[in-house]
């Protein structure tokens, strides 16, 4: 199988941006060792994706067009070679900043941002960037497939999925819970990653669970010990000391935990105090994923949520309490919200889901295809107006293109 860059410049580059027109009609001398004019077209005489770091071509390419005298013509087709360039050797600064003086909203641009992302995420240079810098570079991401062909949607998966660990590698202490635990590790054994990355992203993660409750480490060594203990280095973290198999003596200690919790959100329903309810569900959520007290927290929910809306109750006020909810329960109940013509809250849920659990194993079931809101005439479903005004569904759409 031919690799990213071959497959590629097979169907764009070399068919597009290397054929570039030129305002004469005359066929021109050669005017330098690496383009070659002929009629209308200017070519690259060089395979862009036969180059490889360390190679001389490399180099001296990148530095005759950043030295050449600028032609207007042909100026984001040179910065477009640069910043590859520059990606190729792994200096992505560099290639950012050339890869962002593109036209904006162009081919170019879009493949420009997209090949920095993929080789970075596929070379050994560690993205020291915050947790909000990896999730804005997702979402340049996210904001450039549809300019891009059906065939890079394999490698771009990956490249997402990286971004993604990536993300939950960076996630705050005070963020970590047990149900994090489980959905981190969901997506890590998902995610089209390397062994050797994930093995580093988790090593990352886990320097991050040292100060956490014994419930929380102990969940998280038994997740890799489950699912990971085949790398080395995961292996070497996990303690002897810590139980592999589930504890039956610790199974009853949290299952009357969370039935205790259970019952104070059943009485604080009942004293109508809705919020207490709701905020009793949500630390059953959380910390008690395993219990079946959870799975009855998710009936007892949805009947309450279901009852709110049959009585036409204004949900505004607890409104930020529904968005903390588990994504399953954000998804369900925003269709059914929608189904009952409650469109601005059915949008608020679907929009806490992507905001909150973008890194959801389930993501591709839960995608919201636009059609589902044509008939909402409030709604304008124009990729410019999505963009601006409903960010998340916009990248819920754009995700939907990744998975067909």
């Amino acid at each position: 199988m031919k690799s990213l860059p071959q497959r590629i410049f097979q169907l764009i580059y070399l068919s597009t941006s290397l054929i570039l027109l030129h305002n004469t009609a005359i066929a021109k001398p050669l005017p330098d060792p690496f383009f070659t004019f002929f009629e209308k077209s200017r070519y690259l005489r060089l395979n862009l994706s036969s180059l490889r770091k360390g190679d001389s071509q490399v180099k001296l390419l990148r530095n005759f067009i950043i030295q050449k005298q600028a032609d207007p013509t042909y100026s984001n087709q040179d910065l477009f070679t640069v910043a590859y360039l520059f990606a190729i050797e792994e200096n992505f600064q560099s290639a950012f900043h050339y890869a962002k003086q593109i036209e904006p909203g162009s081919t170019l641009s879009a493949m420009a941002h997209c090949f920095i992302l993929y080789f970075w995420t596929q070379s050994d240079e560690p993205l020291h960037e915050s947790k909000s810098a990896i999730s804005a570079y997702k979402n340049v991401l996210l904001t450039q497939i549809y300019r891009l062909p059906s065939d890079m949607n394999q490698e771009l998966v990956s490249t997402l999925d990286h971004l993604t660990l990536l993300e939950l590698s960076k996630t705050e202490p005070a963020d970590i819970t047990p149900y994090f635990v489980m959905q981190a590790m969901e997506t890590f054994h998902a995610a089209k990653v390397s062994t050797k990355a994930k093995g580093q992203l988790l090593l990352d993660l886990h320097t991050r669970l040292q100060n956490q409750p014994e419930n929380v480490k102990r969940l998280f060594y038994h997740e890799l010990q489950q699912n990971f203990s085949t790398i080395q280095e995961i292996k070497k973290i996990i303690p002897a000391s810590m139980q592999t198999e589930k504890d039956p003596e610790m199974q009853v200690q949290q299952e009357e935990q969370a039935q205790a919790i259970l019952k104070q959100a059943q009485v604080s329903l009942k004293n109508k105090d809705k919020q207490q309810a709701l905020a009793h569900w949500q630390e059953l959520f959380h910390y008690y994923p395993h219990t079946q007290s959870h799975k009855k927290a998710l009936q007892n929910i949805r009947t309450f949520l279901r009852n709110e809306f049959a009585n036409q109750t204004d949900v505004n006020p607890i409104l930020e309490s529904l968005k903390k909810l588990p994504p399953e329960i954000l998804y369900s109940e925003g269709r059914y919200l929608w189904n009952a013509q409650k469109n601005e809250t059915a949008l608020a849920l679907f929009e806490a889901f992507v905001q909150s659990y973008s890194y959801h194993t389930k993501r591709p079931t839960y995608t919201i295809s636009l059609p589902v809101f044509e008939s909402w005439n409030q709604f304008d479903p124009s990729p410019v107006v999505l963009q601006k005004n409903y960010p998340a569904i916009y990248a819920i759409d754009l995700l939907s293109t990744c998975f067909i």
